[in-house]
């Protein structure tokens, strides 16, 4: 009984020290069982978000800022656009198909092409530049003609580019949902020359659509809009998600003219020498004369045309696409002469009505836009 009075209530009768010390040490098993489980809970939440992280559901790519070697990488898949539809759904179109690339899918637009795939786990968008001569002409033409964008309010786009994203757009989002990457998905983008500008057009609709555009790459790109959309495009994507790369003297940057209403966006990352090797320089202002501002003389540069096809070394048009995977013939340098001449007579003519889009008349690729 003294025991017992003790011990105080609730106390086990009859119960001694050697039993109060067993029952303390259960209870410091079962304190420590809690803690472990709570570490592998905790440890099974982290290894769960870093792999969320890394599939770009929680957040944009980890790769930010310019790096000159996604840019190459990014070149090679701009040109891939460039090669037939057969050689790109087998993912057999030459170098410019590098390793990676799965479930390719090819949209046939109104003048160009586009193909989507997933590459490094993301949804991927390649947009062609032009290939036809009726193509290049009405873009040359129409200078002056741009439109307003419902998905961007108070902007105003170049309407031969609006034309073309929207005869793309909604094959784009299909396929995109079709290989498993739907809204709310990371994708990454990038074009060359037209392909370029509707690049830009793309990014901002499909940002508006509910997917992440995390990365994007755009070469030897016309101007696509007006100072809204610059200053659009540059406030949804910062400067460190959307590059708009340019080489020496190529002449697209240049048109269609500032003078008519029409803005680059920022950042700009500038190459003046040729290759990947050589220095390059990044400007924030959309227009400024430190990167390719410093060439603006459209009929000069029109004669540099080979600076539009060759991007950090890489071939961004249809030469380079392994042999019969070519949509459009490859370029030819005695054609560069008569593209330098059609952009000198266009800079000095004024605009005219839009001429009929044939599909049939394959020319080079190194047609302006």
């Amino acid at each position: 009984q003294v025991v017992e009075e003790r011990a105080g209530p609730g106390a086990v009768r009859g119960a001694g020290p050697g039993a109060a010390r067993g029952v303390a040490q259960t209870r410091s098993l079962s304190c420590r069982c809690r803690c472990i489980w709570l570490g592998v809970l905790l440890l099974a939440v982290a290894v769960g978000g870093i792999a969320l992280w890394a599939s770009g559901l929680l957040g944009p790519s980890s790769h930010r800022g310019f790096d000159v070697r996604r840019a190459i990488l990014f070149a090679n898949l701009a040109g891939a656009a460039y090669c037939s539809a057969a050689s790109l759904e087998a993912w057999d179109c030459g170098p410019k198909c590098i390793p990676g690339m799965q479930k390719v899918r090819v949209c046939q637009g109104e003048t160009t092409q586009a193909f989507v795939g997933v590459w490094e786990g993301k949804g991927f968008v390649s947009f062609q530049g032009t290939k036809t001569a009726w193509s290049m002409f009405q873009d040359l033409r129409t200078w002056s003609s741009s439109s307003p964008w419902e998905d961007c309010a108070g902007c105003s786009v170049h309407s031969g580019f609006l034309a073309e994203w929207t005869s793309l757009r909604y094959c784009i989002m299909d396929a995109l949902s079709a290989i498993g990457k739907v809204r709310g998905s990371s994708i990454r983008i990038t074009g060359h020359s037209l392909g370029a500008a509707v690049s830009s057009l793309g990014a901002m609709s499909l940002a508006q659509d509910g997917w992440i555009v995390a990365e994007a790459y755009n070469f030897g790109m016309p101007r696509a809009g007006n100072a809204k959309f610059s200053a659009a495009l540059a406030g949804r994507f910062g400067a460190d998600t959307v590059f708009r790369v340019t080489h020496h003297m190529d002449p697209i940057p240049h048109v269609p003219p500032e003078d008519l209403g029409f803005m680059h966006y920022s950042p700009e990352v500038f190459f003046d020498k040729d290759g990947a090797d050589g220095p390059f320089v990044q400007c924030t202002d959309p227009e400024d004369t430190k990167c390719a501002g410093q060439y603006s003389n459209i009929v000069m540069d029109a004669y540099y045309i080979n600076d539009h096809l060759d991007y950090m070394g890489v071939n961004t048009g249809s030469t380079g696409c392994s042999k019969g995977a070519a949509a459009a013939r490859a370029f030819e340098p005695a054609e560069g002469s008569a593209v330098a001449a059609a952009a000198a007579a266009a800079a000095t003519a004024p605009p005219s009505p839009p001429l009929p889009l044939k599909r049939n008349e394959y020319v080079a690729d190194a047609v302006l836009v």
